[in-house]
């Protein structure tokens, strides 16, 4: 997700609820994941820049776009 590129990204351990946070300017947050039972312990970058959640549940999951209508 190259559009992401300078934006702070965060999420709730409890919710589930992962945010993107434009640095150049006063926008609001933008929403990117909300799954249930989903406790967030960091986020990691690869070597390509691709964002990776990883969980307490199992392991590493991929940050992607949802292009389905």
């Amino acid at each position: 997700m190259p559009e992401l590129c300078g934006w702070y990204v965060y999420g709730d351990y409890l919710s589930g609820r992962v945010w993107a946070l434009n640095t150049a300017d006063d926008s609001e947050p933008i929403e990117l994941l909300q799954k249930d039972d989903f406790p967030i312990s960091s986020f990691t970058e690869l070597p390509s820049g691709e964002l990776m959640i990883v969980s307490y549940l199992d392991g590493l999951y991929r940050l992607e776009r949802d292009d389905a209508p």
